[in-house]
């Protein structure tokens, strides 16, 4: 991250220092991902993945969508994290997560 910093801040500005982040953080995961290879069998891993991946990309388009028609910073922010929220749960019940499914249970069973 800091080497890219040095290379893309110049450059970019703020842009680059967001990229060079992105960068950074996609690269430790991969290397996470590898390394969990080796305790973890791949094929549950990639298998649990595939739905976390896919939520996680349809919540940034629908945010990044949303996020274009609202110009005050705060009502931004607030709007665009309720929604993405909202959006993530659904998402996972939808796809009948294991974890969402046992949260919900967990608290229907405190409301009763």
């Amino acid at each position: 991250n800091v080497c890219l910093n040095f290379l893309l801040i110049p450059i970019y500005g703020h842009y680059g220092a967001a990229i060079a982040t992105v960068v950074a953080e996609f690269s430790v995961s991969i290397s996470q991902c590898i390394m969990a290879r080796k305790i973890i069998p791949f094929s549950l891993l990639s298998s649990q993945m595939a739905r976390y991946v896919v939520c996680s990309l349809l919540l940034m388009v629908a945010c990044t969508a949303i996020s274009q028609f609202i110009e005050n910073d705060l009502l931004n922010i607030m709007t665009v994290g309720l929604a993405g929220a909202s959006l993530y749960i659904s998402l996972m019940f939808i796809l009948k997560d294991e974890l969402a499914l046992e949260v919900y249970n967990i608290i229907l069973k405190k409301l009763k």
